[in-house]
C-alpha cells in the first residue's frame, strides 16, 4: 500500500470512529469490510451487501444484534461519506468491485 492510501484508509478509520447517526456508531466490526470495499473494491458480507445495494430486506435477514443496531449509521455513512458511485444498487457496488475500488483513483 503506498503513502495516498495509507492516508485514505486513515480518513476513512477516522470517519468511521466519529459517525453517529442519533447517537448510535457504525459498528466496530465493520469498520474493516467498509474500508476495504471503499479503498479496494473488496467484495462484503451479505448485511453490507444489503446495505450498499439498498435491500433492505438482505441486510435485514443477515445481519447480527450489533449490526441491525447500528443499520441506520452504517446506511448514513455510505450516504454521508461515501463515494456516490460505490453504493446505491447493484449495478454500482458491481462496478465498483470490477474496477477495484477508489484504489486506481488513489494511485493515479
Amino acid at each position: 500500500m503506498n503513502e495516498r492510501n495509507e492516508l485514505r484508509v486513515k480518513q476513512l478509520e477516522k470517519s468511521l470512529d466519529e459517525f453517529l447517526m442519533h447517537g448510535k456508531p457504525v459498528p466496530p466490526a465493520l469498520h474493516g469490510g467498509i474500508i476495504r470495499y471503499i479503498t479496494d473494491g473488496t467484495g462484503t458480507g451479505h448485511f453490507l451487501t444489503g446495505v450498499i445495494t439498498n435491500d433492505l430486506g438482505m441486510a435485514l435477514a443477515h445481519g447480527d444484534f450489533s449490526s441491525l443496531e447500528g443499520l441506520h449509521a452504517t446506511y448514513s455513512f455510505f450516504y454521508n461519506v461515501a463515494p456516490h458511485d460505490c453504493w446505491g444498487d447493484k449495478e454500482k457496488m458491481e462496478a465498483w468491485i470490477e474496477k477495484g475500488g477508489e484504489s486506481d483513483a488513489v494511485t493515479g
